[in-house]
């Protein structure tokens, strides 16, 4: 090799030619100089600061210096920096896409977390049943209370209808043609029980009784049906079907004299020939003749009906001589309730006026 063509030595240091100094004295001389290239990390700050002020002064120096062409605007235009991105006011920056929140990569559950979860939805379940356990009580409740009060309200309506029943007013059927006009077959009416306890019976009043020496000859009814029949008949929500009563006119009172009849064919009571308007028209007062006298606490009774009437007159052999006793008397009829098409008040006659008190 030919060293001779190779430059000395001192001329390749740090491989630049032997023109441009090394870095140690290029350092050295910007240091002493007060000057720094750009990149110089080393250089004093503010020797830029200061740099770029005078630049600044002698660009806009500059600019005030040199004409302007006719057709410029006379403020200078500047283009916005390339770097930067405008934005309306108010508006926040996009995150980076690093920054957006990623779905988590999903793992199957563990075995304690299957566990966990089945445990909380079973209790879950068991709350939801639990609340629909209690719902329906509530709905219970409520449907008990309501029924309740339905079956308070009937009981004491059965309580105070039973209580009427037995000592204010009952209804009964008229069963017979007995009573003809003046009651029908089928009429309901209704019987004041206030009579004979607190209003004393009256000559003429129509009066219902227990047939307590079987006038009737009913034979006794012991079928099922016939005790469902008597609770309805006690409870007052049915009307008595009188079978086991009569319904009569009362003729004669205690004490009285009452015999049949008179030259005309009229009743005498107490020596006063009576004439009865209520008698069914074209029947005779009475075709049977008797004469009696009331003891005491008996009635004589009588059908309007007389052709018609299985009363006092057809009984004077038996062992009460057709007499009614005053304590078998349920009570007064005052009122026809039914059909209404026949609804009308049972008062009391004047054909008994003249007639006077028993001696």
């Amino acid at each position: 090799m030919n060293h001779s063509s190779l430059p000395p030595r001192n001329t390749r240091r740090n491989g630049l030619p032997p023109s441009i100094p090394p870095r140690s004295q290029r350092r050295r001389a910007r240091s002493s100089s007060g000057l720094a290239l750009p990149g110089d990390s080393t250089a004093p700050k503010e020797l830029h600061t200061h740099q770029g002020k005078a630049q600044q002064r002698s660009g806009t120096e500059s600019m005030q210096t040199t004409p302007r062409h006719p057709g410029m605007p006379s403020t200078p235009q500047f283009p916005p920096p390339r770097d930067r991105v405008s934005q309306p006011a108010g508006t926040a920056r996009s995150a980076p896409p690093s920054a957006v929140n990623t779905p988590p990569i999903s793992r199957p559950p563990s075995r304690k977390e299957r566990s966990q979860q089945l445990e909380a939805d079973s209790r879950t379940q068991h709350s939801f049943h639990d609340e629909q356990h209690k719902e329906s009580k509530k709905r219970v409740s409520k449907t008990w209370l309501a029924l309740r009060e339905v079956i308070m309200v009937f009981v004491v309506a059965l309580a105070i209808s039973a209580l009427i029943k037995a000592f204010l007013i009952q209804a009964f059927i008229i069963p017979s043609q007995s009573m003809e006009d003046t009651l029908q077959v089928n009429d309901r009416v209704l019987v004041s029980k206030l009579v004979p306890s607190m209003r004393q019976i009256n000559r003429g009043d129509i009066i219902v009784f227990e047939d307590a020496h079987n006038w009737l000859q009913t034979p006794p009814d012991h079928s099922p049906f016939s005790y469902i029949k008597e609770a309805l008949i006690a409870l007052g929500l049915r009307p008595d079907d009188s079978e086991n009563h009569l319904i009569k006119r009362v003729i004669g009172l205690p004490g009285d004299h009452v015999q049949c009849c008179d030259g005309d064919g009229s009743i005498v009571v107490n020596g006063v020939s009576v004439k009865e308007p209520y008698i069914k028209p074209g029947v005779a007062p009475s075709e049977i003749p008797f004469d009696v006298y009331l003891p005491a606490d008996k009635l004589w009774v009588m059908g309007d009906n007389r052709a018609n009437s299985g009363d006092s007159r057809y009984h004077l052999d038996d062992s009460d001589k057709g007499f009614v006793d005053v304590n078998d008397v349920t009570g007064r009829a005052f009122v026809i309730m039914w059909p209404f098409s026949r609804w009308e008040t049972l008062s009391n006659t004047d054909a008994f006026a003249a007639v006077p008190a028993s001696p």
